[in-house]
């Protein structure tokens, strides 16, 4: 949590490595530059194995869904779920 005060950032996500390759959780990523959360069920057995350089498995950042959201993030969602249901209504 001090980080992500420390750095200002709207949303930080926790991980922990997984144990292994076939471990059944969803892994932090990157997609298309962004970060995201992919399914381990959306990862082929070839991707799951792969490793670095250095022997680590690349998908290796488990998604334990433990998220610290600022209040500013927060507002800004309601903000946009509100103005998209006045549009909606007309």
């Amino acid at each position: 949590m001090g980080f992500a005060c420390l750095e200002k950032k709207p949303v930080s996500c926790k991980y922990v490595h997984k144990k292994s390759w076939n471990e059944k959780v969803g892994v932090h990523v990157f997609k298309g530059g962004k970060p995201s959360i992919v399914e381990y069920s959306e990862i082929s057995e070839q991707q799951a194995k792969e490793v670095d350089e250095n022997g680590q498995l690349k998908f290796f950042a488990s998604a334990i869904v433990n998220m610290i959201l600022t209040v500013d993030f927060i507002n800004s969602i309601v903000t946009s779920v509100e103005k998209t249901k006045e549009l909606n209504s007309k």
